[in-house]
């Protein structure tokens, strides 16, 4: 192993702590800028936090701040220490049908449109999985690569390396990275 990368990723649950408009005014007012604070008061030349999140909270946040704020987010994305993934929030796409699903995943092409960036990866929490129906439409929407990480609770495949899931036009492919992280906890 030459590199290990540790990604920090927003884990979002509106309306499990706390009412629902609660939970996203305490993001959109506190998290994402102690995030970009965080971030500037960290990063060094040998030192580099990037706080990641769902797409949909990054977009509520470009809808709701002012210049001064969305400059400041505008530079830490720009510096690389902002991410948003592919998918907007913790949702159980086996519910969706592609019209909602391609809905979700627009708005992180529309935050990359915006910040002039791409995003190839999305990341999924809490959920022990998806159906294969999602592949096509992560691959439309430039996704590569989807992560999923699960609760304890739930019964997870102990999969020692990436595996592909391929729609039946073998060019959609994306590499899913499942419960990795139980491997080395448990």
């Amino acid at each position: 192993m030459k590199k290990v990368h540790i990604i920090y990723k927003t884990h979002l649950d509106i309306g499990f702590t706390d009412f629902a408009e609660n939970v996203e005014q305490q993001y959109l007012n506190n998290y994402i800028n102690n995030a970009i604070k965080i971030a500037f008061e960290m990063n060094t030349t040998h030192k580099k936090f990037v706080w990641t999140t769902g797409s949909w909270l990054i977009y509520r946040y470009v809808q709701s701040k002012d210049e001064h704020e969305l400059t400041q987010l505008r530079e830490a994305v720009e510096k690389g220490y902002i991410k948003w993934h592919g998918i907007p929030f913790t949702t159980h796409t086996e519910l969706m049908d592609s019209s909602l699903l391609n809905y979700g995943l627009s708005y992180s092409q529309k935050l990359d449109a915006l910040f002039n960036q791409k995003t190839i990866a999305a990341k999924m929490t809490d959920v022990p999985g998806h159906t294969i129906g999602i592949i096509k439409h992560l691959v439309k929407a430039g996704i590569k690569y989807l992560h999923i990480g699960v609760n304890p609770a739930s019964k997870c495949l102990m999969y020692l390396r990436p595996f592909y899931g391929v729609t039946k036009r073998k060019r959609n492919y994306c590499e899913l990275f499942q419960c990795i992280w139980r491997k080395f906890m448990y």
